[in-house]
Formats: structure tokens, C-alpha cells, sequence
């Protein structure tokens, strides 16, 4: 496909220096040794991370999407999107004239902070990708349509050994839907329910972005969810990431099937908020 950028030379800054490596990344590109020039960059001083943009059109789309939507003529169905994405900075060029896109830093207010991440949607392809790729991605977790979500990554603060844990990068694919609960999402939480209900709030606010008029001219493939907390299990934060597959979109649905998967979500957290949860148990390893 191809993509008109919505910006141009003029708009775009100098990395700057001295940036140093982001360490809560979790799931996507930058987090495999074959992808570590994908790894993040965070600001030393300022609360911003910077994004390396891949150089096809999924950066164009990714740098647009943020455009549009801190954009000053934004339409009101779009700018709503804005509470639930992070903050956008700025476009950068580092000295090899790659791309990065500057965003809020959304845990840096949080101590020791845990982290997952949700890659959402019922398909893991737009629907314009090729037949073979669709059924391609689709095969690597069956249980997509069922939960709404594949879980690509954690890594959870534990405060008896001042230690992170993490699972195994496609530890997700091998969960069918009570798994996710059982063996994702309640070690990520660590049993509390209080998290449950502090983050059932966020998410349900999510779901009303999405569902509430005026309707969102955008489909979301690809996206993640952000979930974190921090070491003292007093702030939580949720934000919609990831923007490079998103599409245009005209129909009142969901074509992608993230409501489908933020309905999982709530009905997970709201399992544990109404009632301890069962045993629960993942094959964490120290970071």
C-alpha cells in the first residue's frame, strides 16, 4: 500500500544526545538481539522515549496516526483518542537520518514499575494484507478470535528479591483462554485484587473511546495494550500503543475485534475483584 506522509523535512528535529537505553520495553520490536537497533531510547532529564520508525510504510503510518491526533485541526472523534495514547513529542533524525518518533513516557512517574503487554484485536493482520500472510499470523495463536488479545510480554518487580522477572517471548502463544487468566494475567497482577479493580476503571474507559459517539474513523490492527503498576501497587497506568497498522475506517464497528479483546480484559479483572483468584503460576525468569 502506499502511504502519503502528513509531515515533512521541515518538522523534523535532531535526536538528541546522550539518550540512554529504555528499560521497560516488553514485547515487539527491540526486545530480540536480531532487532536491538529497534531497542527504545528514553531522555535522561525529560520524560520522553524515543522510537525508532521502520523505514517502509508502517513508519509513515505510525508518524501520521500521531499527528492526526495531536494534530490543532483534529476532528473530535479522533482527538478523543487522546487520554488514552501517549503524548506525542516530535519527529526525529539521528545522524544516519533513521527516523523516531518522540512520545510521552508513560511510566515515569511510577516506581519500580511492572509492565505487560497486549497485542490487540480478534485478526492479527489489516485486512488488505496478502491471504497468505493473514493465515500466515493468524496460525501462530489459534486462540486469537476466542480472547481478543495475544499477551506478548511482561515483566513484573519483585520486591522480596529487588529483582524483575519476565516469560518467555512466545509464552503467550501457547495460552487458550482460561490460561491467560491463570497463567498470565493473574501472575502479572500478583493475585491482588485491588490492582484488578484500580485497573478495571482504565480499561473500561478504553472500551467507552471506542464505543461512544461520536464514532472512531480508524480500525486498530496491531495495537497494544500497555498495563502498569508501580512496586508499591498505588498508580496504575493503561494506554493504547503500537499505530503501525492502523486504517481508515467508515463503518460503526470493530473490525479488528479490539472491543472483543478489552471485553476479555474486563471480564478477567473483574473475576478477580469480585473474588480471590484461583492458584496461579508462570515460568518467570530474573532479567
Amino acid at each position: 500500500m502506499t502511504v502519503e506522509p502528513l509531515f515533512n523535512s521541515g518538522s523534523i528535529s535532531d535526536l538528541p544526545d546522550h539518550l540512554l537505553a529504555y528499560q521497560y520495553q516488553v514485547g515487539g520490536h527491540g526486545t530480540l538481539a536480531k532487532s536491538v537497533d529497534y531497542k527504545m531510547l528514553r531522555h535522561p532529564q525529560e520524560p520522553i522515549v524515543y522510537k525508532r520508525l521502520p523505514p517502509d510504510e508502517r513508519g509513515i503510518l505510525e508518524a501520521n496516526f500521531y499527528f492526526k491526533v495531536f494534530g490543532e485541526n483534529a476532528s473530535p472523534e479522533i482527538a478523543k483518542l487522546r487520554p488514552i495514547v501517549p503524548s506525542f513529542h516530535g519527529l526525529y533524525r539521528d545522524s544516519n537520518a533513521v527516523l523516531y518518533i518522540g512520545l510521552e513516557d508513560v511510566l515515569s512517574g511510577l516506581s519500580n514499575p511492572s509492565v505487560c503487554d497486549l497485542k490487540m484485536g480478534r485478526v492479527a493482520c489489516p485486512p488488505d494484507a496478502s491471504e497468505a500472510k493473514i493465515k500466515a499470523e493468524n496460525a501462530k495463536y489459534p486462540h486469537r478470535d476466542t480472547v481478543g488479545f495475544l499477551f506478548t510480554g511482561m515483566k513484573v518487580y519483585d520486591q522480596n528479591s529487588n529483582c524483575y522477572l519476565t516469560v518467555p517471548r512466545h509464552y503467550g502463544r501457547s495460552l487458550d483462554f482460561e490460561a491467560v487468566y491463570v497463567n498470565a494475567l493473574l501472575p502479572f497482577l500478583q493475585g491482588d485484587p485491588q490492582l484488578a479493580r484500580a485497573f478495571l476503571s482504565h480499561v473500561e474507559g478504553v472500551v467507552s473511546i471506542f464505543t461512544d459517539e461520536p464514532q472512531l474513523p480508524m480500525g486498530f490492527y496491531r495495537s497494544s495494550l500497555l498495563l502498569a503498576y508501580d512496586q508499591y501497587r498505588s498508580d496504575v497506568v493503561v494506554r493504547l500503543v503500537d499505530f503501525a497498522h492502523w486504517r481508515p475506517t467508515f463503518k460503526a464497528s470493530d473490525p479488528s475485534g479490539i472491543i472483543h479483546g478489552l471485553n476479555t480484559l474486563i471480564g478477567f479483572l473483574s473475576r478477580l475483584d469480585l473474588s480471590p483468584g484461583p492458584s496461579y503460576s508462570a515460568p518467570f525468569t530474573v532479567v
